[in-house]
């Protein structure tokens, strides 16, 4: 009831006192900001990274952590924004991370016109499991659910970083993928 009061009096303010809360809002919410301070710094003041970022992830993806218990966490995403933004950003410290997405990071990594392959090759990867599914489940019950979490979870956040995305990818299609197929 309390949020509902706040909205009531936010509602009866005027009309350009709500812009600037809106205005507020979308900025908070919209990362493009970090991606352009990207582009104007690499490479212009940082090289591009020759893949070191798409190797990092994949490492930390086929490095499973009962194997390694000793593998450490990934570190910040925040960490990425500063160094390649060139502004401080909130992090772990403060409760919060503000990301890369998958894009960005392929630009940093390799520049123009290469960037566009790893996204490609996301797709690409995406596809065979998609018609691997689509053959291999014959019950329509059974494909729906692994197509709709499997695939549809892992495509929509286009602001995730690599390591993230391609994490949570390997891990729908072993435990989900998997479970569909035993079932």
């Amino acid at each position: 009831e309390f949020a509902y009061d706040e909205f009531k009096e936010w509602w009866r303010t005027e009309a350009e006192y709500k812009m600037y809360d809106v205005d507020a809002l979308v900025e908070r919410v919209w990362d493009i900001y970090y991606t352009a301070l990207a582009l104007d710094r690499v490479p212009a003041v940082l090289p591009h990274q020759d893949g070191a970022i798409m190797s990092t992830a994949f490492q930390h993806v086929l490095t499973p952590r009962f194997l390694n218990p000793d593998k450490p966490p990934l570190p910040s995403e925040s960490e990425d924004v500063i160094r390649y933004a060139g502004v401080k950003v909130a992090g772990r410290e403060q409760g919060t991370t503000i990301a890369f997405g998958y894009v960005i990071q392929s630009y940093i990594d390799y520049g123009i016109p290469w960037f566009v392959i790893p996204p490609f090759g996301f797709g690409l990867l995406l596809g065979g499991a998609y018609r691997f599914f689509m053959t291999s489940l014959r019950h329509e019950e059974i494909l729906i659910a692994v197509l709709a979490v499997g695939f549809w979870a892992n495509i929509m956040p286009y602001n995730t970083a690599w390591a993230k995305m391609l994490g949570k990818l390997l891990t729908s299609l072993v435990y989900i993928g998997g479970l569909a197929l035993i079932l």
